[in-house]
């Protein structure tokens, strides 16, 4: 699946994150989950995607569900590619190395939390 993604981000100390998630969780408090997310980044030993704007990653949520995505910097936002770590098509076209170069050069494991809202 490939969409635009334009993500906006902000730095939070610990006090404001748990006072958000407090307030977020008092409003929905049948709605929300904490699951594991372990984010393993990929590329050559030339680092050729990252010093070509592209970032190719495996989404693993709670040990079990694994995502590849490709991510390629546009002048407003990232084109994301979204497959199949048994079949990857789409990113294959626009990867810019074999995706049999790749292996993996760093992974990141965060607890987050997720709540249903109506917005």
């Amino acid at each position: 699946m490939k969409n635009i993604e334009c993500e906006e981000r902000v730095l939070l100390t610990f006090e404001q994150y748990q006072q958000v998630l407090k307030k977020y969780i008092g409003l929905y408090p049948k709605e929300y989950r904490y699951f594991k997310n372990v984010n393993i980044y990929l590329d050559d030993e030339n680092h050729t995607l990252i010093n070509n704007s592209q970032m190719l990653r495996i989404r693993r949520i709670n040990d079990k569900k694994e995502e590849l995505t490709l991510k390629i910097k546009q002048d407003y936002g990232d084109l994301e590619i979204n497959e199949t770590l048994d079949s990857h098509p789409e990113i294959d076209r626009y990867l810019l190395i074999p995706f049999k170069n790749v292996k993996p050069i760093t992974s990141l494991e965060t607890t987050r939390v997720e709540i249903d809202i109506d917005d």
